[in-house]
């Protein structure tokens, strides 16, 4: 389901900036290898925090959840997996959005391992994305810098397989 201009009882919510709509189609092309049935994926205003979110969840339970939103004019504000949070600076025309893309396609692919943290401090956790360069990028939570085999993990698994 995707939703980008509805209202709700009298109060209408704001049109999707450039932004929102570039961050929306980005994430569409990184789910174009994937079924439809293998996701769900939403465009919605929520208030708070005033943002348009595009919210990513897998139908498999082991694969992992993705959510975006603009915080700001430049930052992109990114929750992966079970608990992990975190910001990308510097997003200011759609070409920077690429980044954003990279690691979507990541997550929708498996290429992620996260600890989660503590469930009831929302963000706790730190998380391993791989991009399809090979890089390997650290996102979330500060931590302990112990070897990543000490922490219990979740390896999660692709959306479903490509088409």
């Amino acid at each position: 389901m995707v939703t980008s201009d509805t209202e709700s009882g009298d109060d209408r919510e704001p049109r999707p900036t450039e932004m929102d709509a570039a961050l929306l189609r980005r994430i569409r092309a990184a789910l174009t290898p994937y079924d439809p049935d293998s996701y769900t994926l939403e465009h919605a205003w929520q208030d708070p925090p005033a943002w348009w979110f595009v919210e990513v969840s897998p139908s498999r339970a082991d694969a992992a959840a993705f959510s975006a939103a603009f915080d700001s004019w430049d930052l992109v504000s990114i929750s992966i997996g079970k608990n992990t949070w975190f910001e990308v600076y510097g997003v200011k025309d759609e070409d920077d959005l690429a980044y954003i893309e990279q690691l979507a396609s990541a997550v929708f692919g498996g290429d992620l391992e996260e600890v989660p943290g503590n469930p009831k401090d929302v963000g706790a956790g730190f998380a391993r994305i791989t991009l399809a360069d090979g890089s390997v990028v650290s996102a979330g939570a500060a931590h302990l810098p112990v070897p990543w085999k000490w922490h219990e993990h979740i390896h999660y698994v692709p959306y479903a397989e490509t088409r």
